[in-house]
C-alpha cells in the first residue's frame, strides 16, 4: 500500500508532456531574444562607438525594444507571474488579478523607457517639436490598452474581485490603473468607433507611405489605387518578389481597414439604428485581426530596417506571429473554459511587447508618415469600439436573466 501511494504521488507530480513542450518553447523564446540582443547591441556599439544621438538613438531603441524587453517580459510573464498560462503550477491569486499586476508593471516600464529614450532625442532637436508632443499621447494609449485588457477579462471570466486582490496592488500599478482607466472611460464604444473611423479614412489624403529615403510621401489613396507600395514594403525591402508579396498583403489589410472604418462610421452615426451593426461579432473579430496584423507588420518592419535577420526569415516570422496566435485564440475559444482561459492568457502575454514597442516608436513614424500613424491608432480604436459594443449585448442578456430570476414581492 505504501509503495502504491509513493508511485501515485510521483505520477501526480509529473509534468505533462504538453506543458513541458510549451515551457520549452517559451524558454527558447526568452533565450533567443536575449542572445539576439547581446549580439546586435555589440554590433551597434562597434559600429557607432559612443556617438548615440538622434537617429542612432532610435536605432538603439529598436534593438532594445525587439530583443531585451521581450525576453524580460516573456520570462517574467510565463515563468514567474502567470506560469499556469503554459500549464505550469497554479498560484493562489486569481489569474485575472495576476494579469492585471503583470500588465500594469509592463506598461509602467514601457512608459518609463519611452520617455527616457525620447528625452535625449528631443534635446538634440533633430526632430520637429510636435513629434515629442505625441509621446504623452502614445504612452497614454499604452496604459489604456492595459485598462482595456482588464475590462475584457472582467466581462469574460467568472472570477470576482476581493479585498485581498485590491490590497496586493502596488503604488505604481495603481497609478497605471487609474491613468489607463480614465483614458479607457473617455474612449467609450461610439467615441472609439467614430474617432477610429475618422482617423483611418483621413489616411486617404495624408502621407500614408513614403519611399526608402523617407522624403517622398504618398497618400493612402495612392496605396489604394495601386500607384504606391505599402510603407513597410517600400521602406524596408529591396525591389523583388518579397517586396511585392508584402506590399500586396499590406494593401489588402489597408483596404479591409477602410471598409471596417466606413461600416463603423455608419454604425456610430446612425444611433440606435446602427446598434446591430455596431454589435456585430464578425466586425469585432475582423477589427481585432486587423489591429494585430497592423501592429505586427509595423514591428517586423522596424526589425527589417536594422537588418537583424534575413528578410525572408523576418517575413515568415511576421506571418506566424499574427496568424498562429489568432487561429489558436479562435479555436480554443470554443473549448473547455479552463483550457481557453490559459490559452488566451498565453496569447495576451505574447503580444505585450508588440503593442508597447510599436507605440514607443510611433512618434518617429508620425514625422514622415502621419497617415500611417493615424491608420495604426485608428485600427486600435475600431477594435476597442467593437469590443465594447459587444459587451453591451452581454450586459443586456445578464440584466434580462437577472430580472427573470429576481424574486417577486
Amino acid at each position: 500500500m505504501g509503495a502504491h501511494f509513493e508511485l501515485h504521488t510521483h505520477e501526480s507530480l509529473k509534468t505533462p508532456a504538453g506543458t513541458r513542450l510549451r515551457q520549452g518553447l517559451a524558454a527558447g523564446l526568452v533565450l533567443f531574444f536575449a542572445g539576439l540582443g547581446v549580439f546586435v547591441f555589440a554590433r551597434q556599439r562597434q559600429r557607432y562607438g559612443h556617438e548615440w544621438t538622434g537617429s542612432i538613438l532610435v536605432e538603439i531603441l529598436i534593438v532594445l525594444g525587439c530583443t531585451f524587453l521581450p525576453a524580460a517580459w516573456y520570462g517574467f510573464g510565463y515563468f514567474r507571474r502567470i506560469p499556469d498560462a503554459l500549464g505550469g503550477k497554479t498560484i493562489a491569486l486569481p489569474i485575472r488579478q495576476r494579469w492585471s499586476d503583470y500588465a500594469r508593471l509592463a506598461a509602467a516600464i514601457a512608459v518609463l523607457a519611452t520617455c527616457l529614450a525620447w528625452t535625449p532625442i528631443a534635446m538634440g532637436r533633430e526632430e520637429p517639436t510636435w513629434v515629442f508632443l505625441c509621446v504623452p499621447i502614445f504612452t497614454s494609449i499604452m496604459v489604456a490598452l492595459v485598462a482595456a485588457s482588464e475590462g475584457y477579462l472582467v466581462h469574460t471570466t467568472l472570477q470576482v474581485s476581493s479585498e485581498r486582490e485590491e490590497s496586493a496592488r502596488k503604488f505604481v500599478q495603481q497609478c497605471v490603473g487609474r491613468w489607463g482607466g480614465v483614458v479607457a472611460r473617455i474612449l467609450g464604444a461610439k467615441r472609439s468607433l467614430f474617432s477610429g473611423a475618422v482617423l483611418v479614412l483621413m489616411t486617404l489624403f495624408l502621407a500614408t507611405t513614403t519611399d526608402s529615403c523617407l522624403d517622398k510621401p504618398h497618400s493612402g489613396y495612392e496605396v489604394l489605387s495601386g500607384k504606391s507600395f505599402w510603407i513597410t514594403a517600400e521602406v524596408t525591402l529591396d525591389k523583388g518578389r518579397l517586396q511585392n508579396v508584402v506590399a500586396r498583403v499590406g494593401r489588402v489589410g489597408y483596404i479591409v481597414g477602410l471598409a471596417i472604418a466606413i461600416l463603423a462610421l455608419a454604425a456610430a452615426a446612425a444611433g440606435r439604428a446602427g446598434n446591430s451593426l455596431r454589435r456585430s461579432h464578425i466586425l469585432a473579430v475582423a477589427s481585432g485581426t486587423l489591429a494585430v496584423f497592423a501592429v505586427t507588420d509595423n514591428v517586423f518592419g522596424w526589425i527589417r530596417s536594422i537588418h537583424i535577420m534575413p528578410h525572408w526569415l523576418n517575413v515568415i516570422l511576421w506571418t506566424l506571429a499574427w496568424i498562429l496566435p489568432v487561429m489558436l485564440w479562435r479555436k480554443r475559444a470554443h473549448g473547455p473554459h479552463k483550457e481557453w482561459e490559459h490559452t488566451r492568457m498565453a496569447v495576451m502575454i505574447f503580444y505585450v511587447p508588440f503593442f508597447f514597442w510599436f507605440l514607443a516608436l510611433l512618434p518617429y513614424t508620425t514625422d514622415s508618415a502621419t497617415g500611417y500613424s493615424f491608420f495604426l491608432i485608428g485600427t486600435l480604436l475600431l477594435w476597442w469600439g467593437f469590443v465594447q459594443s459587444a459587451w453591451e449585448v452581454t450586459q443586456r442578456i445578464t440584466e434580462g436573466v437577472g430580472s427573470v430570476l429576481k424574486p417577486q414581492a
